[in-house]
């Protein structure tokens, strides 16, 4: 009896391709040992993991084990703001821009815009200036809304630091 050749051909081919989308899919080793060691060295897992314990330095070393650049981008903003939060919680606000500064070159070219990192030194400045609002530090609120590169942004601001000076003088 003999079998026609494309009956043999099929279930043949259904292997090979099965067999090159596994392989495929499959993350190589080299990355996972990469995470194990960071994670070994600097005792937190993951990059939530570090930023869960401020380990600013091991959070990034988890970042760069990221093999395609294209994957980078929201691990590093979500660096980058944990940071910067961190700084402005502790009263550094020097230190959180600093953070943002040094990290701009990545957001902006890292498969963004510049407006990414516009609206991320704009949130950053509008955190500092309500963190200094509530200390009732008017003045310094007003020249840190001055750093603002847009008119309106920069207007709402300033509206928003007159309005909590009126009310709360």
């Amino acid at each position: 009896m003999q079998y026609p050749k494309n009956r043999i051909k099929i279930p043949f081919l259904l292997v090979i391709l099965i067999t090159v989308v596994v392989c495929a899919c499959r993350e190589p080793d080299v990355n996972e040992d990469k995470k194990e060691k960071i994670g070994q060295k600097y005792d937190c897992m993951s990059i939530d993991d570090c930023l869960a314990q401020y380990k600013f330095t091991a959070a990034r070393a988890h970042l760069d084990a990221i093999d395609d650049p294209r994957n980078r981008w929201a691990p590093n903003k979500k660096i980058v703001n944990t940071e910067a939060s961190y700084w402005v919680n502790q009263g550094d606000f020097n230190q959180a821009m600093t953070v943002l500064e040094e990290a701009r070159a990545s957001i902006a070219t890292n498969y963004t815009r510049e407006s990414d990192y516009n609206k991320m030194r704009y949130n950053l400045i509008s955190s500092i200036v309500n963190k200094l609002l509530d200390k009732g530090n008017y003045k310094e609120a007003k020249r840190w809304a001055l750093k603002i590169d847009y008119d309106k942004k920069r207007e709402e601001l300033l509206k928003q630091i007159k309005d909590t000076e009126k009310v709360m003088n």
